[in-house]
């Protein structure tokens, strides 16, 4: 992706590279392999892998460069030369993609993601972009990640951080120890982070944005240059094809449940290590048409995602057909690109001062300062027509208010999750999955007027019921529901209620809530269960904004019929155990939303041309405070005794 002056080790006069055609060839192949998997053409289940080959090429051309590079009089002129042709490289073609997807993301995006998408961009030039995305969507493979337009340029802060992190240290290093001793450390140095990459990660989402779990796939490309390359003959060539099936297997085999990166990435980095070393010469790797799309892979890459995030925020299908139509378009673009904006970047007669204030602290102070205004004026919904203004208008007073810091509620002053009157000597707490976080506005318009003061604590995907381990973070869930019961059992809480997204988990992990009610009933506190509102399996939220993202009248309210079929056995099943309860503990309350949120058979998902929901089952603050109000106004206070 990043590099793309294509060589082999030092040769030639003046430290230049001799170029090496098959490199190119197999940043072609590297392309196509994830053009194909963000495409969805089967069956490149597993086309991610090109980004790993890119990084065993670009850590091989990167050590070649800084050997071709080096001199006797020291480290620093080889390393502001190295940084000021990658800049130029790089980030002018970087600047013109950002500004065009962003004028694309001013006239689409949803206020919210607007700010968001400000923000990535901002990490983006700050060359941490992987770190956002690691902290914020962890899962590069969940549907929502497609919507994010600059998702795919974590690759390239991967890539400025091993540019920042280790041209010192090899130009250092160069300068110390003869090559014997500069080869073993690479090769120990790629070992030994191969090793930790393998250990820390279990799957697709722990480690898969990290730069720790990376390295050690830049270093291998680094090793690269220490294997003196293969000249072309029938072995080689017989090598090359073996490689070459290895990486076309890999890439149909693996999927987005693959664990990654770890054992799998190496074993896909040391094919990519070995075409290098082998591929000097090959005759399918130096085609020609495979090789200019190595040379057009930067822009491709660049170019590609954001059309598929854009397509998937409209809520656009990506067919086979279409999918062969923009990738040609894709290439097309990316053709176009590399001369004239690529090659002239490369050329620019500047120092390495002018290319830094030029390429990257003017951009950088420019995303900062519009971020801030975009966010100063809440994300400018009159972007977006009068109806967008009406709606966020509306919803604008209740914008941040589900108290993220008693999600995963890590301790400290539990003042700061109370709702309610908090003036109150009367106290309950609230405890569960992200579904008691989304009714924590529906219960401080209960415990107001209850004169009562509500705790609300709430773990991502976490079943807090004692015994029950829920979703994928069952470890910190059973810390966390251990410490909320002790804390149960030492106060004297009046109420403790229970919210979870209850169809989530299996009949079986909900057989503890009886264990869960006795434990509340010890302590003195009235057992409080939180029914769902309705879904249906359909993101309501992304229901009302289609027309208004598409500029078209609204053809549908978005409402969900009260008996739909979607999840209807896990329902029926939640209803049984519920019943059960009722029958067996006669002081438990229930609270069911579903009792105002429906009309006769249908379900409100959209009141006051304004959204409810936040996603498919999360109702957001506006709306849990209307069915708040609407709660008490129908039924009274199930917070009064």
């Amino acid at each position: 992706m990043g590099v793309q002056v294509a060589s082999a080790l030092p040769k030639g006069p003046a430290g230049a590279l001799a170029y090496r055609k098959d490199i190119d060839g197999l940043r072609g192949i590297s392309i196509l392999l994830v053009l194909a998997y963000h495409f969805n053409l089967s069956p490149i289940t597993g086309g991610y892998i090109g980004v790993d080959v890119f990084f065993v090429i670009s850590g091989y051309l990167i050590t070649s460069l800084l050997s071709a590079g080096q001199n006797t009089t020291g480290v620093l002129a080889p390393l502001a030369n190295f940084y000021n042709r990658r800049i130029k490289r790089l980030l002018p073609m970087f600047l013109v993609f950002a500004t065009v997807t962003t004028i694309v993301a001013t006239v689409l995006l949803l206020p919210e993601d607007y700010i968001r998408y400000l923000l990535s961009l901002r990490d983006a030039l700050l060359f941490k972009s992987n770190i956002l995305f690691d902290r914020e969507t962890r899962d590069y493979f969940a549907p929502a990640a497609r919507e994010l337009p600059l998702l795919h340029t974590w690759t390239l802060s991967i890539e400025w951080q091993f540019y920042l992190l280790f041209p010192l240290c090899f130009l250092i290093a160069q300068t110390k120890l003869d090559r014997r001793a500069l080869t073993t450390l690479l090769f120990l140095a790629a070992l030994a982070l191969a090793a930790y990459s393998v250990a820390v990660t279990s799957s697709a989402t722990d480690r898969y944005f990290q730069l720790s779990a990376r390295f050690f796939e830049l270093l291998i490309g680094a090793c690269a240059t220490r294997i003196r390359t293969a000249k072309r003959s029938r072995a080689t060539d017989g090598i090359v094809a073996l490689c070459l099936a290895a990486l076309f297997v890999l890439a149909a085999l693996f999927s987005p449940a693959t664990v990654f990166p770890g054992a799998n990435a190496l074993f896909v980095c040391m094919l990519a290590a070995t075409l290098i070393i082998f591929g000097d010469g090959n005759a399918w790797l130096s085609s020609t048409w495979l090789s200019h799309t190595g040379k057009i892979s930067y822009s491709a890459y660049l170019w590609h995602w954001p059309l598929i995030a854009f397509l998937t925020y409209l809520q656009i299908a990506l067919t086979p057909a279409l999918s062969l139509v923009l990738i040609a378009a894709v290439l097309l673009l990316a053709h176009f690109s590399q001369i004239y904006i690529e090659e002239p970047g490369r050329r620019m007669k500047l120092s390495l001062g002018r290319s830094l204030s030029l390429f990257f602290l003017l951009p950088v102070v420019s995303v900062l300062v519009a971020a801030t205004w975009v966010r100063w004026n809440n994300g400018f919904p009159q972007r977006l027509g009068s109806e967008a203004t009406y709606a966020y208008r509306n919803l604008l007073p209740y914008i941040d208010t589900h108290q993220p810091q008693c999600h995963d509620f890590k301790g400290g002053d539990l003042e700061q999750c109370a709702v309610g009157d908090l003036s109150a000597n009367t106290s309950a707490l609230m405890i569960g999955d992200s579904h008691a976080r989304h009714y924590l506005r529906f219960v401080d318009v209960l415990a107001k007027q209850a004169h009562i003061k509500v705790y609300g604590l709430s773990g991502s995907e976490c079943l807090m019921l004692p015994g029950a381990k829920g979703g994928r973070f069952s470890d910190s869930c059973a810390e966390e529901t251990a410490r909320y019961y002790r804390l149960i059992a030492q106060s004297h809480f009046r109420y403790v209620l229970i919210g979870e997204h209850w169809i989530g988990y299996d009949p079986i992990q909900l057989e503890h809530l009886d264990g869960a009610i006795e434990k509340i009933l010890a302590s003195g506190a009235i057992p409080v269960i939180l029914k769902p509102v309705a879904e249906d399996g359909t993101d309501k939220k992304a229901c009302f904004y289609r027309h208004i993202k598409l500029r078209k009248p609204s053809d549908t309210d978005c409402a969900i019929d009260r008996d739909n079929s979607y999840a209807r056995g896990a329902k029926a099943q939640v209803s049984q155990v519920f019943a059960r309860l009722r029958d067996k503990y006669p002081t438990l309350r229930f609270v069911d939303p579903l009792d105002v949120q429906c009309v006769g058979p249908r379900c409100l998902a959209v009141v006051d041309k304004t959204p409810i929901y936040d996603d498919t089952h999360h109702i957001n603050t506006y709306g849990a405070t209307l069915l708040g109000k609407w709660y008490l106004q129908r039924h009274g206070n199930p917070l009064r005794d």
